[in-house]
């Protein structure tokens, strides 16, 4: 696709292409390993694009988002995931506003939230195997916590799954369907 929309471009003007990743590209997650390794390879394939690129005015940035609370179901499944799910949670409006800023200033990289600029850190400093296993934790904690509220475990692993899915609130797609009327 990368390649299709490079081909359009105006060639008098600088081009960008915004990729976007996840905070998950920076660590081994069990239960959304599938996941965390694609958002892996959309941010490795962001920057090493960009440098192929850069001679020809093409900037790519790469948004790295923890949490995005774009539907009900999706709010409820970052508030059963616990207090760290929680904070690397941002507006939607927020990271679309300043995900665009850092694209017209060429940035390569864009983390939205100060913890999640920290979380990013520590993935590059603590060796994987240690994450993997708070992560699992994490996961099993969470399971346990929806055992408890009668929360059926399998829903709440396609729940993080289904966080993977790109969704849009209800107010943007009722907001369409009113415009295209």
């Amino acid at each position: 696709m990368t390649n299709r929309m490079i081909k359009y471009r105006e060639y008098a003007r600088v081009f960008r292409i915004i990729n976007v990743s996840s905070l998950a590209a920076y660590y081994p997650m069990p239960v959304k390993a599938t996941y965390a390794a694609s958002k892996r390879f959309i941010l490795d394939f962001s920057r090493a694009i960009r440098e192929e690129l850069k001679k020809d005015y093409v900037t790519i940035t790469a948004l790295c988002p923890g949490g995005m609370p774009s539907n009900e179901e999706v709010i409820k499944a970052i508030d059963r995931q616990g207090f760290f799910s929680r904070l690397t949670t941002t507006n939607v409006g927020y990271v679309a506003s300043k995900t665009i800023d850092s694209a017209l200033k060429g940035k390569a990289l864009y983390i939205p939230g100060l913890f999640n600029v920290l979380l990013s850190m520590l993935g590059r400093m603590v060796p994987p195997g240690i994450i993997a296993m708070f992560i699992a934790m994490r996961w099993n904690h969470a399971q346990e916590h929806s055992r408890a509220k009668n929360i059926n475990p399998s829903r709440l692993r396609a729940e993080a799954i289904s966080q993977s899915v790109p969704s849009y609130p209800r107010t943007y797609l009722s907001k369409r369907r009113q415009n295209t009327a």
